[in-house]
């Protein structure tokens, strides 16, 4: 987490740009509140809840934790994250050459192309 978090601050942003990250033991780290704008895929934050699993998943499976702790954010955590599309970096218009969500957790994403022009609905509040 602190490797994000440093990674993050390098490029001046105020604060990890993803609402969660979840490590591959299943810990929880809470990033930016919810109810904050996102930095977490360029030209689609708004509307949008960054969730970032730990791990290189070319390379490897995420753990049965990890995606039990997944889960968990987006039933408990996200406020209608239970029905929302999970998607990987490449899955936005514009990422789609980014090795995100990777070929062992691409399997968890819901579609493919992103959310419809626009994003879904949402308004939030940008960081100082």
């Amino acid at each position: 987490m602190r490797e994000i978090q440093r990674w993050h601050f390098e490029r001046g942003w105020a604060t990890v740009g993803y609402h969660f990250v979840v490590s591959p033991s299943g810990r929880i780290f809470h990033g930016r509140p919810v109810d904050r704008l996102g930095a977490h895929v360029l030209g689609h934050n708004l509307g949008t809840v960054g969730i970032s699993l730990m791990g290189h998943f070319d390379l490897e499976r995420p753990t049965p934790a990890a995606l039990a702790s997944l889960a968990h954010v987006r039933r408990r955590l996200v406020p209608g994250g239970a029905k929302a599309w999970l998607l990987g970096h490449r899955d936005h218009r514009g990422h789609e050459t980014s090795a995100c969500p990777g070929r062992n957790l691409g399997a968890y994403a819901d579609k493919r192309g992103g959310p419809p022009p626009g994003g879904p609905p949402a308004e939030r509040r940008a960081d100082p």
